[in-house]
């Protein structure tokens, strides 16, 4: 064949592959392509049950490697990153015109919502009126609460002192474990000792500061903690936070209240997983106490773990999509996720804006109650909260649910595995045999759309705040981390706006479901948590599949700002917790307590963790 016959041939097939390319390009923009566009009219609701799972493939060590390689190139891009967004229905909103105003903070006016009694007159709680003798016999397991710490300094039983250096040891020990917890990732003895010893000198005065003087306490490593470093995770990120001044408004609260800060617990890297897996250098994948060979959930792993072996009473956890109550459930702790704004997120590492809390994670509903009622309140620095109505504890001790509504959307409720929905239906059966509150079937619409709008929201707000980051230390992240950050790339403006609408519909939904129910309980996710994946500490671990599932019941929370608990009311064949989730509707966490306290009382007895450490 001749030379010039064989290059006409080449360029007509070149040019036939760049067409063909040209026409997939501008057939995934939309460009060509005619699509049904569904015109959703406000307040117009598709009830039907539509949530989906996620059906990808899991990924760790070499695979995932060459997996983020591949993605990351100008052919992952193009082809595999939107087809991933598509199979993970992030594209949705893009067929569908809604007509309501975009919501950006979830904040809902007080009076707009079912009228709760907030203005009773009683602005300030009594904090230490909520301190209680334990009614468990003494052989039976018990963790150690706020009042067993506040009587045992009392009573002179030990000190602050005498519980810190336990402390140091316990931190020392659990590192030293095969395998290391790595709950802990950075402490300051020294300090930890100075603030105990002047806790013991102010209780031999009998002069506390506050009813959380001389607790000891932790906060997740995205909570800026004065002498310490916040990393988000990451060991190349953040700064030394040098001053009380520039600490969190929280921690500054707690640490001027007398509480001894231990140190800062361990968090999946970025808060993007829920897991707790994270191979950093500095952080190590932090183990559940209650079975070592399983993860502890995250983001807040270490804040989880810390409070479920015994080292704090109280912990700091920050909520974006569960990052509280995952981990809470899977250490058989009470996690609480509070309204929007009921407590500052000032101080927090800014990668969740509009849908992350700041929030505690105790042994008891009793310790989250006092916790919340110490931490919540207007802050200046965060305007979202400034027009909350006060704090309250309203009937707190009365567990008589009588005309009380609890709503349940069945269909949702039962979509988990077996066993969690057996215990979370009999604690459900508990609640209205014991305390007669009422059930109501609803139904809560658009839940695979809101799934979606909080998936963009809080991902496109992770990569917003990435972009430093990633130009000058991308390839430092774990692969996870480096994928989730990759495939949001290819979400737009439009995406996050209409993400954006869809938040309005969705609170519009659950304003009308609460003038009918006082709560709404679901469990707190569909299946236990899930085996350590050792090959994939180096790389971290993507799992579309567990991650969908763990949020299943979480995303709707941080999407509208309703407040949340989780309360432990089982365990499974391998000794991993069970959690029921308890939502109301916004600035009512009285009934969210009420119904968590009633509820706690469903689990007669806690197993023991397979790994503790007693205080006191």
């Amino acid at each position: 064949m001749e030379p010039y016959v064989q290059a006409i041939i080449a360029i007509v097939v070149i040019l036939v592959f760049a067409l063909l390319f040209w026409l997939c390009c501008i057939r995934r923009s939309g460009l060509i392509e005619k699509r049904y566009v569904k015109v959703r009219e406000p307040a117009d609701f598709d009830t039907k049950y539509n949530l989906q799972n996620l059906s990808l493939p899991r990924l760790y060590g070499w695979r995932l490697k060459l997996f983020t390689r591949i993605a990351s190139s100008k052919f992952g891009r193009t082809f595999i990153a939107p087809k991933s967004m598509k199979d993970s229905n992030m594209f949705i909103f893009r067929s569908i015109d809604m007509l309501e105003r975009p919501t950006l903070y979830p904040v809902v006016p007080a009076k707009s919502v079912k009228a709760i009694d907030v203005n009773n007159g009683e602005t300030d709680i009594d904090i230490w009126s909520m301190l209680k003798e334990s009614e468990k016999e003494a052989s039976d397991f018990q963790f150690n609460s706020i009042s067993d710490f506040v009587f045992a300094y009392r009573s002179g039983k030990c000190t602050p002192t005498d519980v810190a250096k336990r402390i140091i040891t316990a931190i020392e020990e659990s590192n030293a474990m095969d395998p290391a917890l790595n709950i802990i990732i950075q402490t300051n003895k020294e300090e930890i000792i100075e603030m105990a010893e002047a806790s013991t000198a102010r209780y031999k005065r009998n002069e506390p500061l506050s009813i959380f003087d001389g607790i000891p306490i932790t906060a997740k490593d995205e909570v800026r903690v004065a002498g310490y470093r916040c990393y988000d995770g990451a060991p190349f990120l953040g700064e030394t936070i040098e001053t009380e001044e520039t600490e969190s408004p929280v921690v500054n609260k707690l640490r001027k209240g007398g509480a001894v800060i231990i140190g800062i617990a361990n968090m999946h890297q970025l808060g993007m997983g829920t897991t707790g897996c994270n191979g950093s250098r500095l952080h190590g994948t932090c183990r559940n106490p209650y079975n070592t060979n399983h993860f502890c959930g995250g983001s807040s792993s270490g804040s989880g773990a810390a409070v479920a072996c015994g080292m704090v009473p109280m912990a700091l956890g920050v909520d974006g999509g569960g990052s509280i109550r995952i981990p809470a459930a899977s250490c058989g702790n009470v996690g609480v996720k509070a309204s929007y704004g009921r407590i500052s997120n000032t101080g927090l590492f800014p990668f969740s804006d509009t849908v992350g809390h700041l929030g505690p994670m105790c042994n008891t509903v009793r310790d989250c109650a006092i916790a919340y009622a110490f931490t919540a309140g207007p802050d200046p620095l965060f305007p979202p909260g400034l027009g909350q109505p006060p704090v309250e504890l309203k009937d707190f001790e009365n567990l008589d649910l009588s005309g009380m509504k609890i709503g349940i959307d069945w269909e949702y409720f039962k979509h988990g595995d077996s066993i969690v929905v057996d215990y979370c239906m009999q604690a459900v059966k508990f609640l209205e045999d014991e305390f007669k509150a009422e059930v109501v079937s609803i139904n809560i619409p658009e839940l695979e759309e809101a799934r979606v709008a909080h998936m963009i929201t809080i991902t496109s707000e992770f990569a917003s705040r990435a972009i430093k980051m990633r130009a000058e230390h991308g390839d430092e992240l774990m692969q996870d981390s480096q994928v989730v950050l990759g495939l949001v790339d290819g979400l737009s403006a439009v995406d996050y706006i209409q993400a954006q609408r869809q938040k309005t519909r969705s609170m519009i939904a659950f304003e009308k479901l609460f003038k009918d129910v006082d709560c709404i309980i679901t469990p707190t996710m569909p299946i236990t948590m899930i085996n350590v994946e050792p090959g994939a500490f180096d790389t971290g671990l993507l799992d579309a599949d567990f991650t969908g599932k763990s949020m299943r019941y979480m995303f709707i929370g941080n999407l509208i700002g309703v407040p949340s608990i989780t309360v432990p009311v089982g365990y499974d064949e391998k000794n991993m917790p069970i959690g029921l989730q308890i939502t109301t509707q916004w600035w009512d966490e009285s009934t969210m307590f009420r119904f968590g306290h009633a509820a706690e009382k469903f689990l007669k007895k806690k197993n023991k963790p397979q790994v503790y450490f007693e205080l006191l």
